[in-house]
């Protein structure tokens, strides 16, 4: 059996590390919010002997909703740095 190049000890700290964790997250939502529902589509696309010169429209579905999904997350950071400068100030006028 072929040992593997990377140590235990290496996977155990990826999996302590917030940043590849949240990695690892991102990679699974895109995957289950984007890449699944679209090779679905292209797929069946194929079964159906379409042209992907005539899957211009599900290119753009999937192009407006990961715009979406990016405007909803800026609009959400926003508002949680609007209610942490109110915790500040509520912070500030209890010292």
């Amino acid at each position: 059996m072929r040992k593997s190049k990377i140590s235990d000890s290496a996977i155990q700290n990826a999996l302590n590390c917030n940043a590849t964790l949240t990695e690892f997250i991102v990679l699974a939502l895109y995957g289950q919010e984007i890449s699944y529902p679209y090779m679905c589509e292209i797929c069946s696309a194929s079964e159906k002997k379409v042209s992907m010169l005539d899957l211009g429209p599900l290119h753009k579905k999937v192009y407006f909703h990961i715009q979406c999904i990016v405007g909803g997350l800026k609009d959400s950071k926003r508002k949680s740095q609007a209610n942490n400068k109110v915790g500040v100030k509520q912070v500030n006028n209890n010292i």
